[in-house]
């Protein structure tokens, strides 16, 4: 798939500050800082899907976790984004795979540890892990929006 699917640098960067895009809003969201115009242009899932989803969790179907591990694809994460048009452009089934598995590995632990401070964190110190995470994710959006112009050869100073 990756030798049909070349993109150019400019699709490339147009990916990237899409997905960075997405990125500050779900921060601005995560600070209860978006106005609801700007939730309404947010991509979402469609309900019909999303409850098929939340029906197959439990279920033991073989595709059950293909189908699941698929729509990570989609998810709204610059640097997931990124690697992933990286990996398509290897042009290579292996490469792209081993490179794929590598930033799961890498990401796995963080990802725990966020997953375990927002389900366990409650009152005053719950408030400020959100308002750092929104704070957080905005940074990494401008970032990405700065790479996706750095790769269609606008970089900002």
């Amino acid at each position: 798939l990756g030798t049909a699917l070349d993109p150019s640098p400019s699709v490339t960067a147009g990916i990237t500050i899409f997905a960075a895009l997405i990125m500050l809003v779900m921060g601005l969201q995560t600070l209860h800082l978006a106005p609801a115009w700007l939730l309404r242009l947010v991509p979402r899932m469609p309900k019909f899907l999303g409850r098929k989803l939340l029906d197959a969790e439990g279920k033991t179907h073989p595709l059950v976790p293909l189908i699941l591990g698929a729509g990570t694809f989609f998810l709204p994460c610059g640097f997931t984004q990124s690697l992933q048009v990286y990996a398509l452009t290897t042009g290579s089934f292996f490469q792209g795979m081993m490179s794929l598995f590598a930033f799961a590995l890498g990401t796995a632990p963080a990802l725990i540890a966020l997953g375990l401070a927002s389900s366990s964190l409650r009152g005053r110190a719950g408030r400020f892990f959100f308002r750092f995470s929104g704070a957080f994710v905005i940074v990494l959006g401008l970032w990405n929006i700065q790479n996706g112009l750095a790769i269609a050869g606008y970089p900002l100073a």
